[in-house]
């Protein structure tokens, strides 16, 4: 379960990354907040694949999500 959430949110948090990068951009200024925030998506996508033991695909990610809101009932 703890695995799941932190699959979830580093997806989500790696994509607010991607898209807060694209904004500084297009402001003309250094992305370092978006850097970082995608770094630390990344980072923990990463973290779960070395825990989980498998590679993780994007079949898995519907997956993580339907569980991680099935345990929430």
């Amino acid at each position: 379960m703890l695995l799941d959430c932190l699959l979830i949110l580093g997806a989500v948090i790696g994509a607010l990354g991607i898209l807060r990068i694209l904004g500084q951009l297009n402001d003309r200024s250094f992305p370092l907040m978006g850097i970082i925030t995608t770094a630390l998506g990344v980072g923990m996508i990463y973290w779960v694949q070395m825990e989980s033991g498998q590679e993780l695909t994007l079949a898995q990610f519907p997956d993580a999500i339907f569980r991680v809101i099935g345990e929430l009932n």
